[in-house]
């Protein structure tokens, strides 16, 4: 299962930088939670964790990730302040949980996102 990584972790065992996506089996998921309680939380596209306390490079990577996991893009990129990073995927997120399309938003906006078709061309 793929998790959100909340904060920076390191021990002996491994080294976990706060704002990445991880891909762990269940057990060590619980070790991780059991030697650094609130470190994960599932990635199922929410910026759990996320705030303007994280760098600039890891709301990007978060950003990525959501884009690449639920194959849409937002309409933010380098250039975008933390705050256009972090609006954006707020939006993005409380779409996805609305159930809304996300072809039937006007497109405009920093947290705007349009579909991908299976030949990589954006719709919307």
């Amino acid at each position: 299962m793929k998790y959100l990584v909340n904060h920076d972790y390191r021990s002996s065992r491994a080294g976990l930088d706060a704002g990445t996506i991880v891909d762990l089996s269940d057990e060590d998921a619980e070790w991780f939670e059991r030697d650094s309680p609130g470190v994960l939380s599932p990635a199922d596209g929410e910026p759990e964790g996320l705030s303007l306390r994280n760098s600039k490079q890891q709301l990007l990577d978060a950003v990525t990730a959501f884009e690449d996991e639920h194959q849409v893009v937002l309409d933010v990129d380098e250039k975008s302040t933390k705050q256009q990073l972090l609006d954006a995927l707020t939006a993005a997120e409380a779409d996805l949980s609305a159930g809304n399309s996300a072809d039937g938003e006007s497109g405009e906006g920093a947290g705007a996102m349009s579909t991908q078709d299976p030949s990589g061309l954006s719709k919307g």
